[in-house]
C-alpha cells in the first residue's frame, strides 16, 4: 500500500493504522507503482485530480484522503476514477475498514454524503406505505426512525447515550428482521418510499 501526500504531513495515525505503509510526498508519482493495489493519494498535493485518473486508468484502487471535506472534491474524485473519499484525519479503525471495502471491490463514501443523497432520492420517489415495524423491540425502532431522517449512527448514538457499536448491532437486528440491505434501503423503507 502507497500513500502520496505533500511535504509536511503528519503519518502517526497511518503507522498505526498500517505499519508498513509507504509514503511518498508529491515530487511525482514513485517509479515502483507495480507492487501496490492500493493507493492513497491527499488532495492538496498539485494536479491530484490528473493523478488519480493515470492511476485508476493503470488498474490502481485509488483512494482520496481530503482535509477539508466537501461535495464539490467529493464529485471530481469520483469523477476522477476514485474508488473511495475519506476524511485524512479519520481514525485508524476507520481508514481500516476504508482500506477493507475498497480492496473487496467496493466504494467508500462518507456517510453525511449518502445521507444528504438518500434525502435527495426519497424526495423524488412517491410515498407509498407505511412501514411495519412489529417485529422490531422499542430500542430498535428508536434507531431506525433517528436513521430516517439521515443522522449517523455517531448522532444517534449521542442522543441515545450509548455507544455506536450498540447502534450497529440495532442496525444489523432492523436490516434481518425487515428483510432490508443496507441503510438506503432501512430510510427508504422507513419513509414509506418502498415496501
Amino acid at each position: 500500500m502507497l500513500l502520496i501526500t505533500q511535504t509536511g504531513f503528519k503519518s502517526t495515525t497511518w503507522k498505526t493504522a498500517f505499519p508498513d505503509i509507504e509514503l511518498h510526498t508529491d515530487d511525482g508519482i514513485p517509479g515502483n507503482l507495480q507492487q501496490h493495489q492500493t493507493i492513497w493519494i491527499v488532495s492538496q498535493i498539485s494536479n491530484w485530480q490528473d493523478r488519480v485518473t493515470q492511476l485508476s486508468n493503470s488498474g490502481k484502487s485509488v483512494i482520496v484522503l481530503t482535509r477539508k471535506p466537501s461535495t464539490e472534491e467529493f464529485k471530481l474524485a469520483f469523477q476522477s476514477g476514485a474508488k473511495g473519499y475519506v476524511d485524512a484525519l479519520a481514525n485508524p479503525q476507520i481508514l481500516q475498514t476504508v482500506y477493507k471495502s475498497v480492496k473487496a471491490g467496493g466504494l467508500w463514501i462518507p456517510e453525511n454524503l449518502i445521507n444528504q443523497m438518500i434525502n435527495l432520492i426519497a424526495t423524488k420517489i412517491e410515498h407509498k406505505n407505511i412501514p411495519d415495524l412489529h417485529q422490531l423491540t422499542a430500542a430498535e425502532k428508536l434507531v431506525a426512525e433517528k436513521i430516517s431522517l439521515g443522522e449517523s449512527n455517531k448522532e444517534v448514538a449521542e442522543e441515545l447515550k450509548v455507544c455506536e457499536r450498540t447502534i450497529k448491532s440495532h442496525l444489523t437486528s432492523i436490516y434481518q428482521k425487515l428483510n432490508l440491505r443496507d441503510r438506503m434501503h432501512l430510510m427508504l423503507y422507513m419513509q414509506g418510499k418502498i415496501t
